[in-house]
């Protein structure tokens, strides 16, 4: 059993993984050209840090997806709803304090970073929902 979820988190961190490098990519692109920190706004050197950023991004995604399928796994008979439903209902559980009030918190202090606030708010809720749904649909 233990492998087993393990497999899973594994899996729902690849799936964080690549949801967090599509919204990032491709949906949340407007606003953040004057966001960029000075060391990387040299093509070259942001391609010799990409990398190391990279690596530090999928270890930390995988900490993470295995950490919530290990959480999910113990509280999932507990919730409200089931199934796929249960899982949205969790992530969103674990969003709300986190990411939720840390975005909104943020964007009320630094107005430079409230389109990344705002972004950063999103990101976390669909990436959460996401990884709900894929755990659940694997746990059963």
């Amino acid at each position: 059993m233990f492998w087993t979820i393990i497999g899973v988190g594994v899996l729902t961190a690849v799936v964080a993984y690549f949801v967090d490098f599509i919204l990032w990519t491709y949906v949340f692109t407007e606003g953040f050209a004057e966001l960029t920190s000075l060391p990387y706004r040299d093509k070259e050197k942001m391609k010799a840090h990409m990398g190391p950023m990279l690596a530090k991004s999928a270890l930390n995604t995988l900490v993470f997806g295995i950490a919530f399928v290990l959480i999910y796994v113990r509280l999932h008979e507990h919730l409200w709803a089931s199934g796929v439903m249960g899982g949205m209902e969790f992530g969103t559980i674990l969003w709300l304090p986190s990411a939720a009030v840390a975005s909104i918190g943020n964007g009320i202090w630094f107005d430079k970073v409230r389109p990344l606030a705002r972004a950063n708010f999103w990101s976390w809720l669909i990436k959460m929902n996401i990884v709900g749904i894929v755990a659940a649909l694997l746990i059963k």
